[in-house]
């Protein structure tokens, strides 16, 4: 885990860097994917809403609703990253309501049935033991809250080109194996990027 939260901290630093862009494939699919949780979001939020963003990065998710959000002065948006400089990029550029925190996405700091949504985008696939992230994300939400929930598809060609593969990937999810997360999550709504 040291190793993994070094090297993330490198990752944000230099990609705070607008000169040091290493990986334009993968900004453009964070955009892409970022955007279409942006709208489903925007399409359930509320003055009492209370989101959880696990793997933060720098923000660049939050920053976004956070420009869309201020007529929502009571809603709160909290997030974790295990990288510190990312969760430090990641508060400058928001407001009050929005307050992050280095964390381990399998030991969760926060009371039971407390969110109305989370969001794991392109995180359990560096997490080792995947049942610990799931009872925890199902433990923090509420029982008629949204998981949003992303992965890499590793049938994708992106994903199959050398430079998209990533070190810390501990598992590929194929499309298959997502109903097995059935028996944590009440299936009311499955769907898939496209």
């Amino acid at each position: 885990m040291i190793q993994q939260k070094e090297f993330y901290n490198k990752y944000w630093i230099n990609r705070n860097n607008e000169t040091n862009q290493p990986d334009i494939g993968w900004i453009y699919e964070k955009q892409r994917i970022d955007s279409y949780l942006l709208k489903i979001v925007m399409a359930s939020i509320n003055n009492s809403f209370n989101l959880l963003e696990i793997g933060l990065g720098k923000g660049d998710l939050a920053f976004k609703i956070c420009q869309q959000t201020s007529q929502y002065s009571d809603m709160k948006y909290f997030g974790i990253d295990l990288s510190e400089d990312g969760v430090r990029i990641a508060q400058e550029r928001v407001d009050q309501r929005f307050s992050f925190s280095v964390g381990d996405a399998t030991h969760l700091n926060f009371e039971s049935k407390r969110f109305d949504m989370v969001i794991c985008s392109e995180v359990i696939e560096h997490i080792v033991d995947k049942s610990k992230i799931i009872s925890e994300i199902k433990r923090v939400l509420k029982t008629d809250g949204t998981l949003l929930l992303t992965t890499p598809n590793p049938q994708a060609l992106t994903y199959a080109l050398p430079k998209f593969l990533n070190l810390f990937h501990k598992y590929c999810f194929l499309q298959v194996e997502f109903p097995t997360f059935a028996k944590y999550f009440p299936r009311r709504r499955w769907g898939k990027l496209s």
